[in-house]
């Protein structure tokens, strides 16, 4: 795994802490996590265990098997996430993964990160030595939705779907456990829907009355 593979490990997983430091401060309960029930749990195994093959285990291989099971990782999470969505805030960690995974397919099995970015905290040049899962590219696609937002605190460059996904493990950690910030998002998001409706009804309404009016 690349230095800045490792890094980004370290902003999931202080995303994982601010969830669950924070789930008491808003009256939920940690053990309700005893009691979650995952859908398949194997598909995500899975896919842990194909990035571990092709970053550890054969991180030289020379037949170029590497991208593919890259891709692959990503359609096993994909699975498992899918199967999970009634889950509060699976569907940011959902959206964040297709984000993720639209730059690595358009890609060629792997994510661009900027150099400029890389830069910023101390990562750059990436090494060369065996594949790579993120890597600097002349020429990338859909290069806003790549690794371009440094960390420096974190010593990391992450995605905006890296940030979504890390959102949304915390919506799901206090989800779980049932703490009071989950009713208030639901309502947050009720009422910016509903205000998006009402302000959509009042354009309709004037474009209709407009077209009326006589000249």
């Amino acid at each position: 795994m690349t230095a800045e593979g490792t890094m980004k490990a370290v902003f999931f997983l202080a995303a994982l802490v601010v969830g669950v430091a924070t789930v008491p401060l808003a009256n939920g309960r940690l053990g309700a996590f005893g009691e979650l029930r995952l859908r398949w749990g194997p598909a995500l195994l899975s896919a842990v265990a194909l990035q571990i093959v092709i970053l550890f285990l054969i991180p030289n291989h020379p037949y170029g098997i590497h991208a593919p099971l890259h891709v692959l990782s990503y359609i096993l999470i994909g699975v498992f996430v899918g199967a999970n969505m009634r889950i509060d805030g699976m569907w940011l960690v959902a959206l964040g993964g297709l984000c993720n995974a639209a730059v690595i397919v358009l890609n060629g099995g792997v994510m661009y990160v900027s150099r400029s970015a890389l830069e910023i905290v101390g990562l750059y040049p990436l090494p060369d030595d065996g594949f790579l899962n993120a890597a600097v590219l002349e020429h990338p696609r859909l290069s806003l939705l790549g690794d371009v937002f440094p960390v420096p605190p974190l010593h990391s460059v992450v995605s905006l779907g890296d940030i979504l996904i890390a959102i949304g493990a915390v919506v799901l950690i206090h989800g779980v456990c049932g703490s009071r910030l989950i009713p208030a998002v639901r309502r947050t998001l009720r009422q910016s829907g509903n205000d998006a409706v009402a302000v959509l009804r009042r354009v309709v309404l004037h474009l209709r009355d407009h077209a009326h009016t006589p000249d």
